[in-house]
Order: structure tokens, then sequence, then C-alpha cells
């Protein structure tokens, strides 16, 4: 810029020349620079209308206090064994086996021989569409009067009711063979077959004797493996048995799967509350975030007070300036 001579200062007329008025005439060059107009305009720099990062209201989620789901205390309902009724074969009333009233006996060695007994209440049956009645039989011989078993053997034996043709209809005892006590057993459909030497028979009772001293016998009679007579309604009863049968497996899945259900809720109950222990971190992160920012914010307040009054001085020395200069 152009120095200011002596004479700019009231013609330099009265002006002491020497160190002083040369200083101020320095000053004056420098201050000539700000031109008129030049002054920084007021509100330059403007509060932050923003009230300050406040807390979050509401506090995050909280964690599942409820205790794990339980298992299902009481099982689900078991399939039926009932034996499949019959139409032309099976028992429409009575002949349920039980204890004798002559309890069963076995004779010393050699000749060991067995009275298996067992009474059978009255009652009615059919064998090949063909029916029979029975009046109550007391000590019915299961076996009699033969060596059946050695000490420490058991064995089983089928009560069936036969069709022999003709009209004639009978019970027979289809013996099993005796062995070693728990690895007897029982005989199947082939062996009735061949004993009754025909397939029109239907099982009324499984029996079962056990030596197991020297004239020590016990015996056990099991009702539940006779065959029913179902008359017209055969078709329907067995159908609707098998579908419950159905249902039941059915059930049973459904509890099975109850159990994963169960311990997949358990599972995601406590992910659940790892993610709420996290959520309340990150909570508190948020706090010391908002803190900080606060901070910022009023440390920008302060410089934007500093930054209003620095343009208020330069405003004043500006208007100083061109007064100078004027002058």
């Amino acid at each position: 810029m152009t120095r200011i001579t002596k004479d700019k200062f009231s013609g330099g007329a009265g002006v002491a020349t020497g160190d002083l008025a040369d200083d101020l005439r320095d000053v004056a060059d420098d201050l000539a620079s700000v031109k008129a107009g030049a002054s920084i305009a007021a509100g330059a720099v403007s509060a932050t209308a923003a009230a300050d990062i406040v807390a979050l209201a509401a506090p995050g989620p909280t964690a599942v206090t409820t205790t794990d789901i339980a298992a299902v205390a009481a099982p689900g309902p078991a399939p039926t064994v009932v034996v499949d009724v019959g139409e032309t074969y099976g028992v429409a009333d009575g002949l349920i086996i039980g204890a004798p009233t002559t309890p069963s006996t076995q004779a010393v060695d050699p000749g060991a021989v067995i009275e298996w007994n067992a009474n059978i209440a009255a009652g009615y049956a059919f064998a090949n569409a063909v029916g029979m009645y029975w009046a109550a039989q007391v000590d019915y011989k299961v076996s009699t009067g033969a060596k059946r078993m050695d000490i420490g053997q058991a064995m089983y034996a089928w009560i069936v009711i036969k069709e022999n043709g003709a009209g004639v209809v009978a019970m027979h005892v289809v013996l099993g063979t005796a062995a070693a006590l728990g690895a007897e057993v029982i005989p199947n459909d082939a062996a009735i077959d061949a004993s009754v030497t025909h397939a029109r028979w239907c099982k009324l009772a499984l029996c079962h004797a056990s030596r197991t001293a020297d004239a020590v016998v016990a015996c056990t009679q099991d009702p539940s493996y006779m065959k029913k007579w179902g008359g017209a309604g055969t078709t329907l009863i067995n159908d609707l048995k098998a579908k419950y049968n159905v249902a039941v497996t059915a059930i049973a899945e459904l509890v099975t799967l109850e159990g994963t259900v169960r311990t997949m809720a358990n599972d995601l109950k406590a992910k659940y509350n790892i993610n709420v222990t996290a959520v309340a971190e990150l909570q508190t992160v948020g706090g010391t975030l908002r803190t900080l920012a606060n901070e910022v914010k009023a440390d920008l307040a302060e410089a934007r007070a500093i930054a209003n009054e620095v343009r208020t001085d330069l405003n004043a020395l500006g208007s100083a300036t061109l007064k100078t200069t004027k002058g």
C-alpha cells in the first residue's frame, strides 16, 4: 500500500514530527487497507438453536425373568393293544379266564406230573361264523397227567376257540415248548395252525407256567389276547381303532416336537437377555457420547462468542480507519 506521508494529517500542519508521529502513521497505513463496507455483518456467527442432547426418556428393554418353559409333566396316551374285533370269529360275551379254584400242582421227579388249571367264565363265541355257548368252567385243564417241565423251566400255552366243521365249535389248548425260565417262547400262529390242523380258530387266552422247585409251579393267565366279535360293526370298529392309534402316534410326535420348541424358546430367551445386556451397554456408551457432544456444543458456543467479539473489534477498527483516512 502507499505509505501515508506526514501531510496526510491535517495537511501536516501542527503535527510534531518524531517517533510517535511515525508510529501513528504506520498504524494508519495498516488500517487504511480496511475499505469502506468491509465490516463483518452482525450475527455472522449465530448461536446453536438446538437444545442440549438429552438422555433417552424411556429405559431400554428388560431381561426376561420368567423361568424356563418346563417339560410336559404327563406322558401322552399310548396306542391301544386290543386285538382287532372279528366278524366271523371272536368272543361275543363272557369267557373271561381267571385263577383256578384248585391251584395248579406239580409232582416231584421223576414223574413230575403237572395239573395246570384255570377257571373260565360262561360265555358265547363264534368260530367261522358258527356260534357256541359254554357254561362256566371250573379248573379247566390246560394240561393234566403228564410231565411238562424240568425244575427251572417255564412254558406258554394258548387256549383257542376252533371250528371243526359240521357246526362243531370247541376250545383247544396249544402247548409251547418248555425252556429255561426267561427263554420260553410264545407259540406263533403257524404253531397254532399245526396244532389245530387248520386256520379256523381265534385266541381266547394266553397261559404261562413256571416250575421253580421240585414240587412248586407258578401259573398265570392273560385274557387280554382275546379276540372280540364285532358283528356288523367289525369294519368300522377296526378302522376306528387304527385311526386312534395313528392319532396317538401323532400326539407322541407332537410331544417330542413340543420338547424341541421348548428348548428353542429357552435358548431364544437366553439370547434375548444377552441382547438386552448389549443394549444396556450401548445406552451407557450413548450417555458418554451425549455428554461429549454437549461439551463440544458448549465449546462451540464459547468459540462463537469469541468470534463475535473479534468481529465487533474488527468493525470498530474498520470505522476508525475510515475516519482516519478521511480526516
